[in-house]
């Protein structure tokens, strides 16, 4: 049950990411304060960056194994943006390429978690 609740809170860490820092970076691009590139460039970057702050944030409450931690975290992010991106019919190509990227990213950032944990 630890393990089920660790990664459910590394999830939980990645949706309330996207959701507050969408809200904002959607109000910011509505009053036509940022350029359409820009707020392409800001989306992306929102993803990879939450997903290597989860990837830390499980990696540093693991023991051991912070990259299939990680990469864990990151199957269950990606299971969870197919099912949303089979209902909106969107998957191609280009969308598993950039998901096996954000799998790369929550590898990367449980190597990174299970690094700077401080030895007891």
């Amino acid at each position: 049950m630890k393990k089920i609740n660790k990664f459910i809170i590394s999830f939980g860490s990645i949706i309330i990411s996207f959701i507050v820092i969408s809200l904002l970076l959607s109000t910011i691009y509505y009053f036509d304060l940022i350029s359409t590139n820009t707020y392409q460039i800001f989306k992306i970057s929102l993803v990879v960056l939450s997903l290597i702050f989860s990837g830390i944030l499980i990696g540093t409450k693991s023991n051991s194994r912070g990259m299939r931690n990680g990469i864990i975290l990151g199957l269950l992010f990606i299971c969870f943006s197919i099912i949303i991106g089979l209902s909106t019919k969107s998957i191609s190509l280009h969308f598993m390429i950039y998901h096996l990227i954000l799998l790369i990213c929550t590898g990367l950032g449980g190597t990174i978690g299970i690094q700077t944990k401080k030895k007891s």
